[in-house]
């Protein structure tokens, strides 16, 4: 109201002294007109105003877990639970322009120092052991479509966001808190290309040390993307490519910059489907090329065997997944996926190089997936690991089982086994994941 009362009296002096004293009424008519016609000053350029929005949607998950594990040789631990909720507020403030906003809140209790928050690092103890966030804002952005007349959405805020196959940069859902990213992000059909170039930003927290990224500094990454489709090809079928180029940089430290060049290639024939994914990486943060100049592949086949398990009771529809990843040492990924990416018990990740890119260790997998009955879907893998270091100190084998259940009223669980043999230590590790949530 101050604001309001403050304009009118502005905009009445504006017109002039004598005007006002010869006709205030005119004035004041005048000055109503230019506010309520937006002339004045921009209306609801700093708030937000849900009334403006054509619709809201609210949606988000809820879930726990538990986890039991015995990383070689310590003692296992009975009470490890976290906690998670996020909320989802979804705005169509008009037909070319909507806003998403998330918030998250999560705990742990029991025993923070073993399980997930190891991996993931997440949270500050709280007195007596776990952690607590109790509500945080991790996605919150806009976007608008033909913002510029050219058919493009540009999207600007916080999100979170994933490259290619998220073997360099991704947001793992896995993580109590997903990593966001801010930035801006422009994307356009391009008749079917799809072209996408974004900026993003790392962030400063309290105590000013950098955010995912890594190092200190102000920390920018650029990139750009599309995708090409070619036509049906005689025993190839579709296949799509989608090259992308990324850079790294860092203002102020001297620390160089660091490129990416790659490409995804994916493809259907008959009952195979497949996905690989190139990267070549050149950073002068090192000038002495063997340790500058990497580079890193990943393969993944999946065969559908179901028809050939047609004559077995049930429908058990098996597929057989195939993987294999290298990189040839850990400047490759950036904060990449890493959860179950080479097995549920994240040895790359404990290791402190996250995801099949870290450089810790080389990776080849095999695994069946079932549907032994309706809403059930069971995995059993084994997966090796060969030390790209040359110690050895990484090298071992792990035997996974998941099984995935969808329950009453909506609610989904997943169970996950882990055995890992490590080659260089005495014992063993285990782990078993217990995982319920309701998406709403």
């Amino acid at each position: 109201m101050k604001l309001r009362l403050h304009l009118l009296a502005f905009a009445a002096i504006a017109t002039g002294a004598p005007a006002l004293a010869q006709d205030t009424t005119d004035s004041l008519e005048r000055a109503l007109a230019d506010l309520n016609s937006g002339l004045v000053v921009p209306q609801g350029t700093n708030t937000v105003r849900a009334d403006r929005s054509t619709s809201l949607g609210i949606s988000g998950e809820a879930r726990i877990r538990n986890t039991w594990i015995n990383p070689s040789g310590a003692a296992s631990d009975q009470k490890n639970v976290d906690a998670r909720l996020h909320l989802n507020f979804d705005f169509d403030v008009n037909e070319g322009a909507s806003a998403h906003v998330q918030l998250n809140a999560h705990e742990n209790w029991g025993n923070p120092g073993i399980g997930p928050n190891v991996a993931t690092g997440e949270g500050a103890p709280i007195p007596g052991g776990g952690n607590l966030n109790a509500g945080s804002i991790n996605e919150a952005y806009f976007s608008a479509n033909d913002l510029f007349g050219d058919g493009g959405t540009f999207t600007a805020g916080r999100k979170r966001y994933t490259i290619g196959a998220g073997r360099i940069l991704a947001s793992d859902d896995w993580n109590q808190l997903p990593a966001s990213y801010s930035g801006v992000w422009y994307a356009h059909p391009a008749e079917g290309w799809n072209v996408n170039v974004f900026m993003i930003t790392d962030f400063f927290n309290a105590a000013g040390v950098n955010g995912p990224f890594f190092g200190t500094g102000d920390t920018d990454l650029w990139g750009g993307h599309f995708t090409w489709e070619t036509g049906e090809l005689p025993g190839v079928g579709v296949l799509s490519f989608t090259p992308y180029v990324l850079r790294l940089t860092t203002q102020g430290v001297a620390t160089g910059t660091t490129m990416w060049y790659g490409a995804m290639v994916s493809g259907e024939v008959d009952i195979v489907s497949f996905d690989g994914e190139l990267v070549f990486v050149d950073s002068d943060r090192n000038r002495a090329p063997s340790t500058s100049d990497f580079n890193a592949w990943a393969v993944d086949v999946d065969v559908d065997l179901g028809e050939w398990a047609s004559d077995l009771p049930g429908n058990v529809s098996p597929v057989l997944e195939l993987g294999v990843a290298q990189a040839d040492a850990n400047g490759v990924a950036v904060t990449p996926a890493y959860h179950n990416v080479a097995g549920i018990y994240d040895v790359q990740r404990r290791a402190g190089a996250p995801g099949v890119w870290g450089g810790a260790a080389d990776t080849w997998q095999a695994g069946i997936m079932l549907e032994p009955m309706e809403t059930w879907e069971t995995r059993f893998q084994y997966i090796h690991f060969d030390d790209s270091t040359g110690t050895g100190a990484l090298d071992a084998s792990e035997v996974d089982v998941s099984v995935t259940k969808q329950l009453n009223s909506g609610v989904s669980m997943w169970l996950g086994w882990a055995w890992v043999d490590f080659n260089q230590r005495s014992s063993d590790a285990y782990i078993i994941y217990a995982n319920i949530s309701l998406p709403f």
